[in-house]
């Protein structure tokens, strides 16, 4: 028995040599890999502290734009003879553009981001509504901007923001076109930008040049900004988060960042703001310069098992104020026309008056004073 253990351990010998030379043969591979990827990162972040970069007029411009935005998004009022559907995707009407301006003039915004995703005459009406802000005296008073909100391929497979669809190089074009003639649409800002594989295999960093250059024909201030989250930054994914800036960092002029505490490890919350502050010193770390604008789930995410309210909103706005450089609201709730608040918000805060005058309370105040 002895005998047969040796012959087998023999014969098993090579074998076993054989993976551990394959085995750390990949290893070694991916120690290169990874070498090249920290190489690759280091050379951008010196890149983004560089004064040449970070004084290019039109990249200067650019940041300059998307800095210290009080911004909401998204659940437009619609023509909807029913209020309670007032904010809901699903409404098939065009968006109320005047009921649109009033409710940006009360709230206090400086600037709005517009998504374009859930009708097909969204584009349409986003251009009315830039139309009808130029013509409001407290919003032009205000230096107000508009952003145009669009959803990357990961949420493009069964609704996509049209007319260009997936063609991100015709809409920096057709947006830069647009805003040539009418400067207040400062900035394009794509969702979960880097969120999946489908996004990041159209992102390389030859077609983020070729958006850029796309806008340039026209208009070479227009912002690029994009969507990351707490795993675009995240230390335990340190390999990957220097490749991702490796790629696309010297292309971007703002990062929208919504917070919901994930660096704890809890799931998503609507409570807690402790890492608030040093999220945002990691973003500012791995893209050094770049503005920082903190996303407000005003309305609450879909992971997430608790709602925001009047105190975790205000928290966040002022820490926001304090550590960011601008903040945007996801979903602010809407009035109705005689100044209520139908009971569709319950479903997605506590007390939608009270959020509402949180927001406009400290709105109101910083447009007295610079960000």
């Amino acid at each position: 028995m002895r005998r047969e253990k040796e012959i087998f351990a023999l014969f098993l010998a090579p074998f076993i040599a054989f993976v551990i030379v394959v085995s750390n043969g990949l290893s070694t591979d991916q120690q290169k890999s990874e070498e090249n990827t920290r190489k690759a990162y280091n050379k951008m972040r010196g890149l983004l502290l560089s004064n040449k970069f970070r004084n290019e007029e039109n990249r200067a411009a650019r940041w300059q734009a998307v800095k210290g935005v009080m911004a909401d998004y998204n659940a437009e009022p619609r023509l909807s003879a029913d209020p309670i559907r007032i904010g809901s995707p699903n409404d098939k009407q065009n968006v109320d553009i005047d009921w649109l301006v009033k409710h940006c003039e009360d709230l206090g915004v400086n600037c709005y981001h517009f998504l374009i995703w859930h009708q097909p005459t969204d584009w349409e009406d986003f251009r009315s509504f830039v139309g009808a802000a130029e013509k409001s005296q407290i919003l032009t008073s205000r230096n107000f901007t508009v952003w145009v909100y669009l959803v990357p391929p990961s949420e493009s497979q069964e609704m996509r923001s049209e007319p260009f669809g997936m063609d991100y190089i015709a809409w920096m074009e057709n947006i830069a076109r647009f805003s040539k003639d009418h400067p207040a649409v400062t900035a394009v800002c794509i969702d979960d930008f880097y969120g999946s594989d489908v996004n990041r295999s159209l992102y390389t960093r030859d077609y983020l040049r070729r958006m850029r250059e796309a806008a340039d024909k026209y208009n070479p201030k227009l912002a690029l900004v994009t969507v990351l989250y707490w795993d675009d930054v995240d230390q335990e994914k340190e390999v990957e988060v220097m490749e991702e800036a490796g790629v696309i960092a010297d292309s971007i002029d703002g990062i929208l960042y919504p917070y919901m505490a994930q660096s704890l490890g809890k799931g998503l919350s609507h409570k807690d703001t402790s890492k608030l502050a040093s999220e945002i010193k990691r973003v500012r770390d791995i893209y050094p310069g770049i503005p920082v604008i903190v996303d407000i789930y005003v309305t609450k995410h879909s992971g997430s098992k608790d709602f925001p309210d009047p105190r975790w909103v205000g928290e966040m706005l002022d820490i926001s104020k304090a550590k960011a450089d601008g903040v945007a609201l996801y979903c602010m709730p809407k009035k109705n026309k005689d100044g209520s608040f139908s009971d569709f918000w319950k479903n997605g805060m506590l007390d939608a008056a009270g959020i509402f005058n949180a927001v406009k309370g400290r709105y109101s105040a910083w447009l007295r004073s610079k960000w």
